[in-house]
């Protein structure tokens, strides 16, 4: 038995029972974080004042981030931590139940809109920071934080007279709780670990990190007297935490700005550092403004770095998407790079070539470098030039592909000799297959010994070829957007719309018509023609389809056929049926005779005394000799029902009769006849052709 048959699906009540465990499991997890944040968040010394409640309040963050990453059904956990810390510090319980059920609603509010605003929880989009402000920080805060100073004045723990700045110092505290504790909780993934702590990177982050907490706790360390070094280094935790969220991301500039935060506000508490006065509100402005400037710098540097990255994979998904490749050359250090495209594109895995700029060149197929570097020569012309070449370039194979490069100077030196240089390959091979055979297609076109016509739906003429104009006469210009008088319809000319008919129903039922057809030139002499006619459909299968005509002058060709079927047929001389022809005729008649019961008579005639006349008189006097008795017998004959009366020629002085008669007697009347009328005498002068 195969192990896919050992594999069982779990039953649905098993199904629901995990999940809801699974539920449970992380209500009260949040429960618990929740909680520990409250007592965390209370062990840190306040800043003096009775109202000033607590600078840091990590619940805020916490509820706000968890149920915006993972989902708000996990608000009962929110509810939970927050009832049980607040029944620990003798709040009463009906004011513990409204204040967390407001701070609750405030929360769940803020994940709402936080995720229907479409936040990233990278937070690596200016927008991103728009939204966790104003909706996280600013909104939803300000709802937790009027909700505890209503509960808390209402119940008698707080002055009405002092709610107003307690309301601000409550929203100060879950303020920078949602900034210095959620934003860590939001951004943390496997990812964010790898991205700072993954490989080689572990060493590098611990070191900057390390240096932000040691030049804060210098900071508030020195003492007083010591300004401008104290100066000095104030700052340095934000430079440190700057190059942090650049390198390592956010999650860690962010969690090495809450351990910064933390110690700054214990320190200042505590009467340590450069933040401690006398006057409390002081006091609190200023470290207010350090502890956000931890904060918002490294937001602020992911976030540019977030969108620059953005940037550049949607370009680099546009350059891969259409198959271009792009190349960077560095002339000062002689080297050059192609991205992963460009090797794809050549069937490489990585940079097999080298990283000199000869390797480049080196691709070219060696009969297309010199056209490549002249069309790259304008690169070194001040001014923003883009240079384009079509070449082979070598593949993995070793074989040779068509790509269209183009390049640009991207940096230049200050006397204008180029540094930086941008370059793009496309793969052309497709195109070039396409141009070749386009090209091959115009020749054909161009050269073919047919005339070709190009029309539109409606016939109008879009291209004619050389020989078209050649057969018909007519220039190309003329043609152009005209209506072929081939396809042309013309009421006074029934044979031209039967044809045009013909034409139409063969296109209809099989796409293409072939017959001969009779047009005239442009100096109005008939031609004709053999044509073919065929539909040519659209490339998308619509219906915008063309027609192609084709057509071969066989004017020439006809008349010579014609003039071999006489030379076959008939007598050269006289123009009288000969041998072959009279055979034919003979067994038509014969059959009519026989199906129509009548009388067909055959004569057979010969010139006696004709040899002398050539003898005396030359060849030319006989011929008209012949010619004149051949017309003679010929207006002998006559045309009935039964049929034409037939004379042939069969020999040199040697004539047939066919003679269709009803009766015997007529037939020796018509051939005495016939005789009598050639055999009357023919002046000798006339003979002599005088």
């Amino acid at each position: 038995m195969s192990d896919a048959h050992l594999i069982r699906p779990l039953p649905a009540p098993l199904v629901a029972r995990a999940g809801a465990r699974d539920w449970w499991i992380r209500v009260l997890l949040l429960a618990l974080a929740y909680y520990l944040g409250g007592r965390i968040g209370l062990a840190v010394p306040h800043t003096g004042h009775a109202t000033s409640a607590l600078l840091i309040w990590p619940p805020a963050g916490i509820a706000l981030a968890v149920l915006t990453r993972f989902g708000r059904g996990l608000w009962p956990g929110v509810w939970l931590g927050s009832l049980c810390l607040l029944l620990g510090l003798d709040v009463p319980g009906w004011a513990a139940i409204l204040i967390t059920t407001g701070n609750t609603l405030g929360a769940l509010l803020g994940a709402s809109l936080l995720r229907r605003g479409g936040l990233h929880i990278e937070l690596d989009r200016r927008r991103d920071l728009w939204l966790y402000c104003l909706i996280g920080v600013g909104y939803a805060m300000l709802l937790t934080a009027g909700n505890t100073t209503l509960w808390l004045a209402a119940s008698g723990l707080l002055a009405w007279h002092d709610a107003p700045q307690a309301w601000m110092h409550e929203w100060l505290g879950d303020a920078i709780g949602a900034l210095l504790v959620g934003i860590p909780l939001l951004t943390l993934s496997r990812a964010a670990l790898r991205q700072a702590f993954g490989g080689w990177r572990a060493a590098p982050s611990g070191l900057i990190a390390l240096g932000a907490l040691a030049s804060a706790a210098l900071t508030f360390g020195l003492p007083a007297q010591d300004h401008p070094t104290r100066s000095v280094l104030m700052f340095a935790p934000h430079v440190l935490l700057c190059w942090l969220a650049a390198r390592s991301g956010l999650f860690a500039a962010a969690s090495t700005a809450l351990l910064l935060s933390g110690g700054a506000v214990m320190a200042t508490a505590s009467g340590w550092g450069p933040f401690h006065a006398p006057a409390v509100e002081q006091d609190l402005g200023m470290l207010v403004s350090y502890v956000c400037g931890l904060v918002v710098i490294p937001l602020l540097t992911t976030a540019l770095a977030g969108e620059l990255a953005a940037n550049e994979k949607r370009w680099q998904l546009a350059l891969d998407t259409s198959d271009i490749g792009i190349a960077e050359w560095d002339l000062d250090a002689g080297r050059i790079s192609f991205s992963a495209r460009w090797q794809a594109l050549l069937g490489h895995a990585a940079q097999e070539s080298g990283d000199a700029i000869d390797a480049f060149w080196a691709l070219i197929h060696p009969d297309d470098t010199p056209r490549v570097q002249q069309a790259f020569e304008p690169l070194r012309m001040a001014g923003r030039v883009n240079c384009r070449a079509s070449c082979r370039l070598r593949s993995h194979d070793g074989g040779w592909r068509w790509f269209e490069l183009n390049a640009l100077v991207a940096e230049r030196a200050a006397d204008g000799e180029p540094v930086r240089i941008l370059s793009t390959a496309r793969d052309i091979g497709d195109l070039q297959a396409t141009r070749e055979r386009q090209h091959l297609s115009d020749n054909l076109f161009q050269h073919l010994h047919e005339g070709l016509l190009v029309t539109d739906l409606h016939h109008r003429i879009l291209e004619a070829n050389p020989t078209f104009t050649e057969i018909t006469g007519y220039a190309r210009e003329e043609l152009l957007g005209t209506v072929p008088s081939l396809l042309r319809s013309d009421p006074n000319d029934p044979h031209a719309e039967r044809q045009q008919a013909a034409i139409r129903a063969g296109l209809a039922e099989h796409g293409i018509w072939r017959g001969e057809v009779i047009d005239r030139r442009r100096n109005g002499e008939t031609c004709l023609l053999q044509l073919t006619v065929s539909r040519v459909p659209a490339a998308d299968g619509g219906a915008r389809h063309h027609h192609m005509l084709a057509i071969t002058d066989i004017t020439r060709t006809r008349q010579q056929l014609e003039q071999l079927q006489r030379q076959a047929h008939f007598d050269e001389l006289t123009r009288l049926p000969n041998r072959v022809r009279l055979a034919q005729m003979l067994q038509e008649a014969m059959q009519t005779s026989q199906r129509e019961r009548s009388l067909l008579t055959v004569c057979y005639l010969d010139l006696d005394h004709f040899k002398p006349v050539n003898d005396r008189f030359g060849h030319d006097a006989g011929d008209r000799l012949l010619l004149e008795l051949a017309n003679r017998m010929r207006r002998s004959l006559r045309s009935w029902a039964g049929g034409d009366d037939v004379v042939a020629r069969i020999g040199g002085d040697e004539f047939v009769l066919l003679l269709r008669t009803t009766r015997w007697r007529k037939a020796v009347t018509r051939s005495s006849a016939c005789c009598t009328r050639s055999a009357s005498p023919t002046p000798w002068a006339w003979v002599r052709g005088r």
